[in-house]
């Protein structure tokens, strides 16, 4: 009801704020519709954006193979991608007892300090490269077969058989004491990066593949 001694400008005032309410009100709803609408958007985005990189996930294992025959002893290391996406491989590393290798002649001389020279073996470098679902890669394989099957016992610079055998032995002793670690830095199509090693077969997400402190052969 209007009151008695209510002037025109004091209704017409009361008429504007009524106004203003009522126009208020669909802003608001507006706005809340929006909101939800913006908030169902990112999170579709990021449920599609989760989905994309489940779909490309690589999966990294390192894997040792002891061998032991009446005539043969040897140790082979190898590295496989068990996931569903490419995976690209941006360092790998070898660390005895903390310290960072270089090459595995180093590692050999550190644990075989008293051997003849050179032990014989099949490497691949593994560091800087592709690999797909379901492939592998041979890192190392050190083993007292390489006598039998290549005639190099006779050449000089090279270790003995039994020298061999006792570095295979030291090989194994350290990668199960987890003083010696093999370590791999991955990534995803999408930079999505990992660390895995032979010590810590879960691999754990990174920000980024940082590069070793030393060049090595790995």
């Amino acid at each position: 009801m209007t009151k008695p001694d209510e002037t025109p400008e004091a209704k017409q005032s009361r008429l504007l704020v009524r106004l203003s309410i009522l126009q208020l009100i669909p802003a608001v709803v507006g706005i809340f519709i929006a909101t939800l609408a913006l908030y169902a958007a990112l999170n579709e985005s990021d449920a599609v954006r989760k989905q994309q990189q489940a779909s490309v996930w690589p999966h990294m294992q390192v894997d040792l193979t002891n061998i032991t025959t009446n005539d043969t002893t040897g140790i082979t290391i190898n590295v496989s991608n068990r996931g569903i996406g490419p995976a690209r491989v941006r360092a790998a590393n070898i660390q005895l007892n903390g310290e960072q290798m270089v090459s595995w002649q180093g590692l050999f001389e550190q644990l075989q300090p008293e051997a003849s020279g050179f032990f014989p073996r099949n490497d691949s470098r593994v560091g800087h490269t592709v690999l797909v679902p379901g492939s592998s890669v041979e890192v190392v394989k050190v083993s007292t077969e390489f006598f039998d099957l290549y005639d190099i016992a006779a050449l000089e610079g090279i270790s003995t058989p039994e020298e061999t055998a006792s570095l295979v032995l030291s090989l194994r002793e350290a990668f199960r004491d987890d003083r010696l670690e093999l370590e791999l830095c991955y990534c995803s199509v999408f930079d999505d990066c990992w660390r895995v090693s032979s010590a810590n077969r879960d691999p754990q997400p990174v920000q980024t593949c940082a590069a070793y402190k030393l060049e090595n052969r790995f």
